[in-house]
């Protein structure tokens, strides 16, 4: 992640060369790929002109030229077991160096029990937020497809950066890590200022200052 580039194309959209670890779907195993660099074109919110500094659950996260990296229907993952911790709102938390993202650097990456939301907290740009296949298009962002990507295809979520909430669409899996680490309902997990938890309807993430999102099948809103 940190040698990517990001550059501001017309149309509001963002062009972003990453590590295909990161973005790219999976192998024929539903893990992700890591052989490949590949380019994630992320649809922003319609009312951003630029990149900012931020950037019930069922199913996978998809692209129109990617394997999605779990479904509903593939083996029933491994599931990260953490001693019971502190809690805040009544949740346990995790551990935050067991659901270390791809064994290298600071960023934190989950998904959710029924592998339909895919999470990440990061320090650098486009690298903390939550995007799921199935869920609302968030108030804001622009979904609309395109003949390439069509909606059909089109995760949706949201950037974190600091204290702003960014809807999106995604037409790959941003935050996705090639190591799949589920948090389990009841738990919370914290890094880099941010806090999410996982419950049964959904998972919410919080900035430093309250602000967030909640993200799920039913509804993909902030607050």
């Amino acid at each position: 992640m940190n040698n990517r580039t990001i550059r501001a194309a017309l149309l509001g959209v963002v062009v972003v060369p990453v590590v295909a670890a990161l973005v790219t779907g999976c192998s024929s195993d539903d893990e992700p790929s890591t052989s490949a660099m590949s380019t994630v074109t992320v649809t922003r919110s319609a009312d951003a002109a630029a990149p900012s500094n931020t950037s019930s659950d069922g199913g996978s996260l998809s692209g129109p030229n990617t394997d999605a990296p779990g479904t509903g229907d593939d083996a029933a993952p491994v599931v990260t077991t953490d001693a019971p911790g502190s809690s805040d709102e009544g949740f346990t938390a995790a551990d935050p160096a067991r659901y270390r993202a791809d064994s290298t650097g600071g960023d934190v990456a989950f998904v959710s029990p029924t592998l339909n939301i895919w999470c990440r907290l990061g320090q650098a740009r486009y690298t903390a937020g939550c995007q799921a296949k199935y869920a609302p298009i968030p108030a804001g962002a622009d979904c609309k497809g395109t003949a390439d990507y069509p909606l059909s295809t089109l995760s949706k979520g949201f950037f974190l950066e600091g204290d702003k909430v960014t809807p999106s669409c995604f037409n790959q899996g941003i935050f996705t890590s090639s190591e799949r680490h589920v948090l389990p309902y009841g738990y919370s997990i914290s890094a880099h200022g941010y806090t999410c938890y996982s419950r049964s309807t959904g998972v919410t993430c919080k900035t430093p200052s309250g602000r967030g999102f909640v993200l799920s099948m039913q509804e993909a809103r902030t607050f």
